[in-house]
Formats: C-alpha cells, structure tokens, sequence
C-alpha cells in the first residue's frame, strides 16, 4: 500500500493538478460526461470495453436513446450491426440485451448499489466505479489500465498480479489517492492524462502537469 501520510503534499498535487488538467485540456465534449444518468453512463462503460472513445461517440448517441425495456425487446441482428463499428459486435449486443432485461426487471434504482452492478454480465469493477462516481457521487476510483499506467509513473506503484485492474491492493491504493470532492473530474482528468500526454509509448513527459512529482525518469 502507497504511504499517503508520509507523501501527502504529493497526492495533493496530483489530486489537484489532474482536476485542473481535466477542467482545462479534458475531454468534455464526450457525450456520457455530459449526463448523471446511471444506465446511459453504464452503456457509454460497456461501449468503451476495448475500444476507442472517438469509435464509441456516435454508437453511444444511437444506444443511449434505447430504455433498458427497448434494449431487452431490441432485434438481436439490429444491435449487431449497431454495434459493428466498435468490434465484437455479437458479444456486445448479447451482453447488451442481458443487462438491460435484467435492469428492466430489478429496475434503474438498483443501478446505486455495487452488489447489483458488479454482478451484471459484462460488468467489471471499473464500470460499476464509474457509474457510481459520476451518477451517484460516490468515492469510487476509474481504475482501468490508463489510471494504472499514471499511478505506477507518478507514484512507483506496482502491482504483482498478473491482471493489476483485479488487484484488491492496487484498488485500495486508488481509492485512497481519490480527493475528497470532484470525483468524475479527477477520474476523467487522470484518464485523459493518459491518453494524450502520458502515453504507453514515448510519453510526452515535458507537457505533463504531474512532471515536478513523478517518479518515472526519461531524458527529456
């Protein structure tokens, strides 16, 4: 587990600065950042699984009007080719229609709570974070492999799992480095830090905002 209370003006700083990164250069314009809706940001999560935000904009505009009872009741060839842009299209579209029958019947209410979201098909913990940070205001870290990537850089964490996004340690981690307010803001500032600037591949180390407290080294 990473000090906090020996680093604190450290995390400080990087709780700050990935806000400030977000509010300025972050990608505001995406259309699920825009939205408290639960079941839209649960859609815009799993439409994001292996792919590209730029690929995911316009079938999320499509999907997100589909209410979890039109999503159950949708034509199966329909969602597949809805989804065809994005890549395995038939698993999507499956795993799709499975949660929203189960949304329809246990109702969005239940989209609050961990247990539910974490037991849907195709739900991982990074998702079920999302939607509770950003619908819900909970105190729930993006831990995907981009925030992994900037943790292990800025703070010389890592994790021995072969898979790190299950490391319970790393999570615990992550949730602790989270501030205390502004939790969509920090998780979507430290995703797209690592999607423009700090890179898994010639990192653009002299543009980052966390350059005066990160541990990774590299001849600029």
């Amino acid at each position: 587990m990473y000090d906090l209370e020996a680093n604190i003006s450290k995390v400080r700083t990087f709780r700050e600065n990935s806000i400030a990164y977000y509010r300025k250069d972050g990608r505001q314009q995406l259309p699920w950042r825009n939205t408290k809706d639960p079941w839209k940001i649960l859609l815009a999560e799993m439409l994001l699984r292996k792919t590209t935000a730029a690929q995911t904009e316009q079938v999320y505009i499509e999907l997100s009007e589909y209410s979890p009872e039109a999503l159950k009741d949708a034509s199966q060839i329909d969602l597949e080719e809805l989804l065809k842009p994005l890549g395995i299209f038939k698993e999507r579209a499956r795993l799709l229609k499975q949660v929203g029958q189960i949304v329809a019947e246990e109702g969005k209410d239940r989209l609050a709570e961990w247990d539910f979201l974490i037991k849907l098909p195709g739900v991982g913990p990074y998702a079920a974070s999302m939607v509770l940070s950003t619908a819900f205001g909970q105190r729930k870290p993006g831990l995907d492999r981009n925030m992994i990537r900037v943790l292990e850089r800025v703070f010389s964490i890592t994790s021995p799992k072969e898979r790190p996004h299950m490391d319970k340690d790393l999570w615990r981690t992550a949730e602790e480095l989270m501030p205390e307010k502004d939790f969509s803001a920090y998780n979507w500032g430290v995703m797209d830090l690592a999607a423009a600037v700090c890179k898994p591949y010639k990192p653009r180390c002299a543009e980052c905002p966390l350059l005066a407290i990160c541990d990774y080294q590299l001849d600029l």
